[in-house]
């Protein structure tokens, strides 16, 4: 039960004599300022030998006794002059009582009047002539107003009902972003029954208890008792833990040229988490069911590539890799210096891996072969061979067409180091 309680704390003071003094007594003819505490009632005394008294409020006695706030003004007549005065009253007293709260109830608490001349410190901390709290227990609230020395003291308490809990019991984990199949049952204990149940989601007809057909999300559920208030909570729907899955290709840039990718994964959870069954799909219309398949690309292009796996909970999820396959551009230096300062020291053709075979011959300036090799690795530094001019022929097989490659390179540095 959520209630915004609205307290006047009323201050009360007066235009009377002896500044700081309280009293429940005024007499209405000696004007000065004094600062009223809580009181059922002031008296207002005209003061004694006048034939006649006066008042706004109809009496017409020396004294009167008043509760409210307001103006009092009074006449009276001494038998030869008329006299009249007033003074405006505020009564201290607080005007809501200290009823019986729900936990976490929100009070506001007001002082009256909103005055510059009065200085309020809330136990709460407030420094305001306002504070507000939520009630999490039986609780006193304490006013202070301060006018210059004087200062008034004010209290409210607020008990609470028995404080409602909630239970859930879940008796079936769902596997995350799977099918809606969770039930839930909330249990309220505390407070006082009967207990009713509202889910914000689909309720078992027969038991409002029971929250059914949940999904993988959170659900609101608002609980109340018999006197009244409520929990308002949410619940978390339990699932199946998922293992910690890995999976890659290799290489990372596939080249039409060799366009071959071959695809793996790793359940790093294996040893509590096991996955039952997998498989892949390349982007291109075909799959695969094997753990590390080879797959050949048959055009360029950006290849949206899914592993898709099943715990042995029954759970499903998949993981996406993006394959580029692109075409190759192979570029062949026209210079190294095999002067071994480790800089350039072989002849090096970048990317020539990515094609299924290569052969590789060298000629000197006459046409003499003066080295051949099949499937190079990047590993010739001209060795015994003059500065100069030489030239090359690389043919290369591709996985769909064939190519080669024809040019010069020069050697140089190589002499310094004969």
């Amino acid at each position: 039960m959520y209630k915004g309680i609205l307290i006047f704390i009323i201050l009360s003071y007066a235009s009377f004599s002896r500044a700081g003094i309280l009293s429940d007594t005024v007499n209405v003819f000696q004007a000065d300022t004094v600062l009223f505490c809580h009181t059922d009632s002031v008296a207002l005394d005209a003061g004694p030998g006048y034939v006649t008294y006066s008042w706004n409020t109809g009496s017409e006695a020396q004294v009167i006794f008043v509760k409210e706030t307001g103006l009092y003004s009074v006449s009276v007549f001494d038998g030869t002059n008329t006299f009249s005065t007033d003074c405006y009253f505020i009564n201290s007293k607080i005007i809501q009582e200290g009823e019986k709260l729900c936990y976490k109830d929100t009070v506001f608490l007001l002082a009256s009047p909103n005055s510059d001349f009065l200085t309020y410190v809330w136990s709460t901390g407030d420094t305001s002539f306002f504070t507000q709290d939520i009630i999490l227990d039986s609780t006193t609230y304490f006013l202070k107003a301060i006018h210059n020395n004087s200062f008034c003291f004010d209290s409210i308490t607020f008990p609470i009902f028995p404080r409602m809990y909630l239970s859930f019991e879940q008796p079936n984990l769902i596997c995350p972003g799977g099918d809606c199949k969770g039930q839930v049952k909330a249990t309220a204990s505390g407070g006082s029954e009967p207990y009713h149940y509202r889910w914000f989601s689909k309720i078992d007809p027969g038991d409002s208890s029971y929250a059914i057909g949940l999904c993988d999300d959170q659900y609101r559920i608002i609980a109340k008792d018999g006197y009244g208030c409520r929990f308002d909570t949410s619940y978390m729907v339990e699932l199946f833990d998922m293992p910690e899955i890995e999976a890659e290709y290799t290489p990372d840039t596939v080249y039409i040229t060799n366009p071959r990718a071959i695809f793996f994964f790793e359940n790093k959870s294996a040893d509590s988490i096991e996955v039952t069954d997998w498989s892949w799909s390349f982007g291109d219309n075909t799959k695969s069911d094997l753990a590390s398949p080879v797959h050949y690309y048959q055009s360029t292009g950006n290849y949206d590539a899914f592993f898709k796996y099943t715990t042995i909970d029954g759970c499903q999820d998949s993981l996406l890799l993006i394959v580029p396959v692109k075409e190759l551009e192979l570029k062949v230096p026209n210079v190294f210096t095999p002067n071994g300062d480790g800089i350039n020291d072989y002849f090096e053709i970048k990317k020539l891996e990515n094609f299924v075979s290569n052969e590789m011959v060298i000629y000197n300036r006459w046409g003499k072969k003066v080295y051949e090799v099949v499937n190079y690795q990047n590993d010739w530094d001209g060795k015994g061979l003059e500065d100069g001019t030489y030239y090359f022929v690389i043919k290369l097989k591709g996985y769909f067409d064939d190519d080669e490659k024809y040019g010069s390179v020069m050697i140089i540095g190589r002499e310094k180091n004969q």
